[in-house]
């Protein structure tokens, strides 16, 4: 799914590069929200993020979360800071992020 891990939340800009310098494939939620998928037609968000995992080095894996659901999910987003070993809550809208329509990628591709 183009872009589905392009804008990983909370990741730092310094590793951007690394998370792009891999081809990551979204192709099963991609399949999901195609026709005849589970997610069809569903109401869904999505957020993605970067998980660090330990290898020989640190990789940052693209992480997409899927939330079915009727209700939009809480417009609230916890900080969790190592530095400063304390956790803040903060709106959505105080970090310029919020819940917008994840426009399907079948319709982009017929438009295209």
């Amino acid at each position: 799914m183009e872009g589905c891990g392009k804008f990983p939340v909370g990741t730092e800009f310094e590793h951007l590069d690394a998370i792009y310098g891999f081809n990551w494939d979204f192709k099963n939620l991609e399949e999901a929200l195609e026709e005849g998928g589970f997610l069809h037609g569903k109401k869904v968000y999505v957020f993605g993020f970067a998980e660090p995992q330990h290898f020989k080095h640190i990789i940052h894996v693209p992480t997409v979360n899927v939330i079915d659901s009727t209700i939009e999910p809480s417009n609230k987003v916890a900080i969790a800071s190592i530095q400063s070993a304390r956790e803040e809550t903060i709106t959505m809208k105080e970090m310029r992020m919020g819940w917008f329509p994840l426009h399907s990628f079948t319709r982009k591709r017929q438009t295209s």
